[in-house]
């Protein structure tokens, strides 16, 4: 039986970028891994390239193809349905794993037995340079990791490899463009009681200025409420058991990161998105302000966040301007 299966999505993505992508197994012969690209209707001509990189490759790639373009979860969905492997593992097509650290995540899994499974980032640039000082971690050290810990912590598929029983549960929501692996990954690792958290880094995000997160439309940003409304309407469940976690959550992607991604963009729409993200909170979670991680988690102390949750968008933007004249 398969181990792990690795779900890729890709929509034309330069050749020399996936291959990079997909160097370990193409290299390396992996005989509990599964890799399954999902092509989310790339060009025919670009399709038969993935083809032929893939013909003879020592670990098992399957290739799947969408009819149109429905957007990166819905590619997923597509690979969940065809996976094999006992857990589940998600790589961004643009991204790429270090082989050594890689390593150390198999040996975990083969000798530590749990429901989900954590793993460490690093932001690199195209050459492989670090960006930032350190990885981006879930849980500071080895061992087991609260699923409270999980649920208020996590935001991107790629830090997580999940069983794939437990996935196949809760749908991924395909309706939104900003925070989608977000408001998909709450649910489902708030079904998980036993999480591992892995100290190695296999990892690596490139940084790109033009990605989603830095361009996104304010249509999309403003979806994400969409997102968090769809969640809690399909898992009423989960402010039962979750409440502090999810408001956290809704407080720091909402009312703070979503509102400096467009102060710093200077995007066009911006008081929109003020106005509609305070009213959406204020309804949904009236006393945000009490919450216990808004009160002491490390990041909640930052002056941007304490500035920008409380709404003081003009000093936010004349401090910005003078710390950058």
């Amino acid at each position: 039986m398969t181990s792990l299966s690795i779900i890729i999505p890709f929509y034309n993505t330069s050749l020399t970028t996936l291959q990079r992508c997909l160097a370990p197994f193409l290299k390396t012969s992996y005989n509990d891994i599964e890799v399954i690209l999902v092509d989310d209707c790339s060009t025919v001509i670009y399709g038969n390239q993935v083809t032929k990189l893939i013909q003879d490759a020592p670990t098992t790639i399957r290739l799947y193809r969408h009819s149109r373009n429905a957007g990166q979860n819905a590619a997923r969905e597509t690979g969940i349905q065809h996976a094999s492997g006992i857990y589940t593992a998600f790589l961004d097509s643009d991204d790429y794993l270090d082989a050594a650290e890689f390593s150390k995540v198999l040996h975990t899994l083969q000798n530590v037995t749990a429901q989900a499974y954590s793993i460490n980032a690093l932001t690199v640039d195209d050459d492989g340079n670090s960006v930032y000082d350190s990885p981006e971690r879930i849980g500071n050290q080895e061992g087991w990791l609260p699923t409270k810990e999980a649920v208020c912590t996590c935001a991107s598929f790629w830090h997580w490899i999940i069983r794939t029983s437990i996935i196949r549960k809760h749908p991924l929501n395909t309706s939104i463009r900003i925070g989608e692996d977000l408001v998909s990954l709450i649910p489902i690792l708030a079904d998980c009681d036993k999480i591992y958290s892995i100290d190695a880094t296999p990892y690596r995000y490139v940084h790109h200025e033009e990605s989603t997160m830095h361009t996104a439309r304010m249509q999309d940003r403003l979806q994400l409420m969409d997102g968090f409304a769809k969640m809690l309407q399909n898992n009423p469940k989960l402010l039962q058991d979750y409440h502090d976690e999810i408001e956290w959550q809704a407080v720091w992607h909402i009312l703070f990161w979503e509102a400096l991604q467009i102060l710093q963009s200077r995007q066009e729409g911006s008081r929109e998105y003020k106005a509609q993200s305070r009213r959406w909170i204020a309804r949904h979670f009236p006393n945000w302000r009490h919450n216990p991680y808004v009160r002491s988690a490390p990041q909640a102390k930052d002056i941007r966040f304490r500035l920008i949750a409380n709404g003081h968008y003009t000093i936010f933007s004349i401090l910005s301007w003078m710390k950058h004249r």
